[in-house]
């Protein structure tokens, strides 16, 4: 059985946010879900619309643990955050550096 893209969105929604792992090639991108705490570099953090602060400051502090952070180009170059439809937004995760 699979999910409708309705049913994938409200579960998305529900979470304050997730991580994405491109699994695929360039050519033929592919992406799945990955537990925060298994997080590496190259990976995506996106936050819902609904995110909160705590929210955010939770996912910093789960990243610095694995030595990771966060990245937005947007907010590096002093932009508005991109947001996609539904208001939700993401980061890069990279890691630190020594």
């Amino acid at each position: 059985m699979s999910l409708s893209t309705e049913q994938i969105r409200r579960v998305m929604m529900g979470n304050s946010s997730w991580v994405s792992r491109n699994t695929g090639t360039k050519d033929d991108p592919s992406w799945e879900n990955v537990d925060i705490e298994n997080s590496q570099e190259g990976d995506v953090l996106w936050f819902s619309a609904n995110a909160t602060e705590e929210d955010l400051e939770e996912a910093k502090r789960l990243l610095a643990r694995a030595s990771l952070h966060t990245y937005s180009k947007q907010l590096a170059e002093k932009k508005d955050m991109k947001t996609t439809k539904s208001g939700a937004f993401s980061f890069l995760i990279l890691p630190n550096q020594s």
